[in-house]
């Protein structure tokens, strides 16, 4: 068995299952047990703007996972696709390089380097669609999501001023 990628992201381990994708986006389901592959799924887009595929996130018997400009969404059990989108950002939305997240029925995707430094989508888990916009979807503005201050665990407060990086914890 070889892989065409360096494994970069954090693996995803889910129902005796190791999740991983490499630095091409392809993703491949290891047996926890025995290392031995179960499947894999082949995307072959080379990352050229981060350093490193994204991750991927797994609920309720579904794969979730992007590129720079796409998302994909895949049967666990047998890595088959059950859905994919290549147009959800519009020009200057940058692109795809945080893992998905699955909450609650919804997948969480955010782009990096658009304007305000990304748009936070909030798209139907199973089967893509979202609120008002192109294609369905909406965009926020990551900035704009951002409260100024918000009170946190033991008495901590995120503060941030325009941009997420500088999200840091301070005690009130």
């Amino acid at each position: 068995m070889s892989y065409s990628g360096s494994l970069t992201a954090i693996p995803v381990v889910s129902d005796g299952v190791v999740y991983i994708q490499d630095q091409d986006a392809n993703v491949y389901a290891l047996a926890l047990a025995t290392g031995k592959l179960i499947w894999e799924y082949q995307v072959g887009v080379p990352e050229s703007s981060g350093p490193g595929p994204d991750g991927v996130a797994v609920a309720d018997g579904t794969v979730y996972g992007d590129t720079q400009s796409s998302v994909f969404v895949l049967s666990a059990p047998t890595g088959k696709t059950t859905w994919v989108d290549r147009h959800l950002l519009n020009k200057g939305q940058g692109v795809f390089e945080i893992q998905p997240q699955v909450a609650d029925g919804r997948v969480y995707l955010a782009s990096a380097k658009g304007p305000g430094n990304g748009v936070l989508m909030a798209l139907n888990a199973a089967d893509g669609q979202g609120g008002a916009g192109r294609g369905g979807h909406t965009a926020h503005r990551l900035t704009s999501l951002l409260p100024t201050r918000t009170a946190g665990p033991n008495g901590c407060t995120w503060s941030t001023s325009t941009r997420p990086s500088e999200l840091v914890p301070t005690r009130s």
